[in-house]
């Protein structure tokens, strides 16, 4: 129990840790040998590519993620060459034995050839030609398994001499020994289709519908780079996904075989110079001689299966998605010897905040904010610096002319055209360009028949704040004026940069995203209804919205008729522009070209009479993405994606990165827990405006001893060896920010406190903290705000976690902010069947159910007042009808539209993170110089002999 002279011990001993930290002769021994942050190999062509060279920059520890593929030595990509695009890599990996280290010889390469996932994309290319990358002269058949018959060189048809007959006879041996040598060994059964052999499972040999009759090639799976361009200086660089096991079965890379083997896996690079003809531009990959020019870099994958025992002893600890990474890492560090397993799981906000308001064991919970009505002897420890981010993959994709924001036509610079095909490698956003995107303002964020002006006779949208909706980003002159070299970037990009794909459900991060934006007095006035400089104005569905949530809705009522046929519904604007499953999904589908879009198939939508929902368009393939989405910093890391420069208060546009996230958290203030409060109105030079601090918390006298020294040691493990930045199991994963000396001591202290007051009760006589006030004047910030008026926080009762206002925040400069209030909620065993039931039970993954009443282990529903088409919008967070919550957030009854049940429902599942053990829980090792040492264990002595005998006193028999 914490009595005054215990706190004060504690507050010194904080004290002396930070200091003791941060002094030479006192540090803790982390340096560990680290082959993965340091695992980049180059290899070089061969023959006529023996000037090129190839690097990945990551090949040790491999998870589900992205490695750069970069080169040098290859000529100007050309797409307007007759006989077929030049100088360009093909990218894909392959499985092998474990037994083959290295590929030095011809048979090696052949036996990779028919081991390598490629050719997924074959029916979308052979059914749309315009979709082919490479340029109008490119040949589908170059990014198939099919290898083309050589031309039949010298052959007479119809010859009758002798001498013809046998120059015939010469002609198709030719050919034969060409083909022969193209397919190298392969047989020639179903016209020169090479095989692909999964490591396990029977091969496809090419027969067949190749969409139908094909059991491993999907195209939402594949990871394959058909084009990859070089620039003028014949460098290159692109991002490549490569996968375990768990993400493609048919290579295995890191998972073992019934057998126990582990397949050995491979980066394939095959480079493609310039074609002689136009068979050999439209040659396959596999034909041998381009085959034989292909560069091979080897994989190693970490294990997929857990090195620690199962026992009957687990620790499970809820959180955030912002977290999961760092304690998946962590606990899978501390589990070899104890016998003690740790499981992280990612839930709501809601179940997190109950845990640890409810009067039983609270667990540890990973949390963002002090939690509302939490009891007086709760602890918080910070754990991490994460942040959100916007983040984007643009292929610069010219054409000679293009449409200027006026709708001028203008020529293309060469400067553009030269680089055509190179990824945009920076972008810029306002707080008013992030509140067009997210109101649906654009009118390419709704389904097609809404891409043109909205007539003025169509009653859903006569409003005139419509008149001057732009199309997308690159038709805002807003945009435009902060990204100039964008602009002129081809037509069809236009259409895919009209919205930002973001998660569904409610997460108290995604408030700071609606913070940042509202903070911003342009932003605020556009969503009140006042139009930009150009006139454009926010969707009517959404004006008037300035209260902060936590969520992203989609008002807006608009359907398309996409088909004439009664069973088939419209398309409405949720299922046009969708929702990802979380931030993880949603930079997965970036790093894959999915535009997360829905789009209607009659013949994959439709069978007898039946609608089976709307289908997914197709992904943006390389050359001609156009992917703008909300995840994390460390998300946005694994996968290989820039973030945009967001506008702070200070007036800079800043990134996410070390520096700007560091800015921003020395910008903060704390509230009366001591937990830091993030506040995107802060004017800070440098600070990144979505800093989002982590911590966990729990109430020691609700959890038992065993509890307690299982999150102690977890908890001083994240604090000293966890902090420590770097790809390997046990170190802080990239994307987030080590915690400073001053957080690291507040985590072992709050370690200690935890470990030493576990199942004791609280001090019956002790005062209870006191609710903090919801407007506390705030100290001086280290840049001030450019107004001195104080905001006015008006926060939701402790029993509602939807509101974003956080209890003892200090006040910032800036205009009215009012939290959202909370939606009523009711805990009903009984459920209407037309309503969407919602079960607060922590399971790992949720189902949808086709019928109209869906059970979801969240929020499968988009749980936003007004995600459904149809139902009215109301800016305070109602909707007017009535919700149905079975213990978690209120989720309104569907009204309006019939269809909006007809609709298929997002449906989220949440990756179940490893069990793991707690290897016996090591205080890192210090080393000390003799006088520092000597004054610190002096001052610990007299600490100690201070507050022994009355912490004693307080302490059970147990721990004595």
């Amino acid at each position: 129990m914490r009595t005054p002279a215990l706190r004060r011990a504690r507050v010194v001993l904080a004290a002396a840790l930070a200091v003791g930290l941060a002094v030479p002769g006192m540090t803790i021994s982390t340096a560990r040998a680290d082959s993965a942050s340091d695992s980049s190999v180059t290899v070089r062509g061969s023959g006529s590519f023996a000037g090129l060279s190839v690097s990945v920059d990551r090949t040790q520890q491999l998870g589900h993620q992205v490695v750069d593929v970069s080169w040098k030595g290859l000529g100007q990509s050309d797409t307007q060459n007759q006989s077929g695009p030049t100088d360009y890599l093909q990218i894909m990996q392959c499985w092998s034995d474990p037994s083959l280290q290295q590929v030095s010889t011809d048979a090696d390469r052949d036996t990779l050839r028919d081991q390598c996932y490629f050719g997924a994309f074959g029916s979308t290319y052979a059914g749309n030609a315009s979709s082919v990358p490479g340029g109008y002269y490119a040949s589908a058949s170059a990014y198939l398994r099919k290898v083309v018959k050589p031309t039949l060189v010298g052959f007479k048809p119809g010859a009758t001499s002798d001498e013809d007959k046998a120059a015939n006879a010469r002609a198709l041996q030719a050919q034969h020994d060409a083909w022969a040598l193209d397919l190298h060994g392969s047989q020639e059964a179903n016209d020169g289709f090479v095989p692909f052999k999964p490591v396990s499972g029977t091969a496809y040999d090419g027969s067949g519908n190749s969409d139908v009759d094909n059991p491993w090639f999907d195209q939402q799976i594949t990871n394959e780079i058909d084009y990859a361009p070089s620039a003028v200086d014949g460098t290159g660089s692109m991002p490549f996904e490569v996968q375990t096991g768990l993400e493609n079965s048919s290579l295995g890379c890191g998972q073992a075989r019934a057998s126990g083997v582990v397949p050995k896996c491979w980066i394939a690079v095959v480079p493609r110079g310039v074609p002689t003809s136009r068979t050999d531009g439209a040659q396959s990959p596999f034909a041998w001689s381009v085959w034989k020019n292909a560069m091979f870099i080897p994989l190693d994958f970490s294990s997929l299966s857990s090195s620690c025992a199962r026992s009957a002893t687990k620790t499970s600890i809820t959180g955030s998605p912002l977290l999961a990474a760092a304690a998946s890492s962590w606990t899978s560090s501390l589990c070899s010897s104890t016998g003690r397993s740790y499981s992280y799981l990612s839930t709501a906000d809601l179940i997190r905040e109950s845990s640890v308001t409810s009067a039983k064991d609270p667990g540890l919970q990973a949390v963002t904010r002090s939690v509302p009505g939490a009891p007086s002897d709760t602890v918080y420890a910070p754990v991490a610096v994460a942040s959100l981010s916007i983040v984007f993959l643009i292929d610069r994709y010219y054409s000679d002319l293009y449409f200027d924001a006026d709708g001028g036509v203008q020529g293309t610079p060469q400067d553009q055209l030269d680089h055509n095909g190179e990824l945009v490698t920076q972008l810029k956003l306002t707080p008013r360009l992030v509140a067009k995107l997210l109101t649906q303002s654009y009118r390419g964020s709704m389904p097609p028949s809404r891409l043109d002006v909205r007539s003025a006779d169509d009653p859903q949208h006569d409003d005139p704040n419509l008149k001057g909706a732009r199309l997308g980003l690159l038709d805002d002159p807003e945009f435009t004026a902060l990204n100039p070299d964008l602009a002129a970037l081809d037509y069809q990009h236009q259409y895919s940069l009209t919205n930002l794909v973001v998660p569904f459900g409610r997460a108290n991060e995604y408030g700071e995203l609606w913070q940042w934006v509202l903070a911003d007095p342009s932003a605020r006035a556009f969503l009140s209804g006042q139009p930009d400089e150009h006139g454009m104005k926010v969707n009517p569905a959404f004006k008037n919205a300035l209260q902060a949530r936590d969520d992203f809705p989609k008002p807006d009522p608009w359907c398309a008729d996409v088909d004439t046929r009664p069973a088939v519904p419209p398309l409405c604007g949720i299922d046009y522009n969708k929702y990802a499953a979380n931030l993880e999904a949603a930079a997965i589908a970036a790093a894959k070209g999915d535009p997360k879009r829905g789009t209607f198939n009659p013949v994959d939508n439709f069978r007898a009479d039946f609608f089976s929902g709307f289908g997914s368009a197709p992904r943006d393939l390389v050359g001609r993405r156009a992917e703008l989405v909300l995840t994390d910093t460390v998300s946005a890391a694994r996968f290989g994606l820039r973030s945009a420069q967001l506008l702070n208060a200070h007036g800079d546009f800043v990134a996410p990165d070390a520096h700007s996230l560091q800015a921003a958290v020395d910008g903060m203030d704390t509230d009366d827990n001591g937990v830091l409060v993030p506040d995107p109105s802060t004017a800070v030079a440098g600070a990144y405006p979505l800093t989002v601090p982590q911590y966990v918390a729990t109430v020691p006298s609700r959890i038992t001893p065993e509890e307690g020294d299982a999150y102690a040691d977890l908890l001083q493990y994240s604090a000293f060896h966890g902090q420590e930045q770097g790809p390997s199991v046990g170190q802080l994963p990239e994307g987030y920010l080590p915690l400073t000396q001053e957080l690291k001591s507040e985590a072992v202290v709050a370690a200690e406190e935890i470990r030493d007051e576990a199942g004791v009760a609280p001090d019956p006589t002790s005062t209870p903290t006191p609710t903090p006030s919801s407007t506390v004047t705030r100290t001086a910030s280290p840049t001030p705000a450019p107004q001195s008026t104080s905001r006015a926080v008006t926060p939701a009762p402790s029993s509602s976690p939807a509101s974003t206002a956080v209890a003892g925040v200090a006040a910032k400069p800036s205009p009215s902010v009012t939290a959202d209030p909370p939606a009523s909620t009711t805990v009903s065993a009984t459920t209407p069947s037309a309503a969407p039931t919602v079960s607060t039970s922590p399971t790992s993954s949720a189902t949808a159910s086709p019928s109209p009443s869906h059970t979801l282990a969240t929020s499968a529903r988009p749980s936003s007042p007004a995600s459904h088409p149809g139902t009215p919008f109301h800016p305070s967070g109602g909707t007017g009808s009535s919700p149905v919550v079975s213990g978690s957030r209120a989720t309104p009854t569907p009204s309006g539209k019939p269809t909006s049940l007809q609709s298929p429902v997002p449906t989220a599942t949440a990756t179940p993170q490893p069990e793991v053990q707690l290897v016996s829980a090591t205080t890192p090792a210090t080393k000390v110089g003799g006088i520092r040492f000597a004054l610190f264990i002096c001052l610990l002595v007299a600490l100690l002999a201070g507050t022994t005998s009355q912490a004693l006193r307080r302490v059970p028999a147990r721990r004595r």
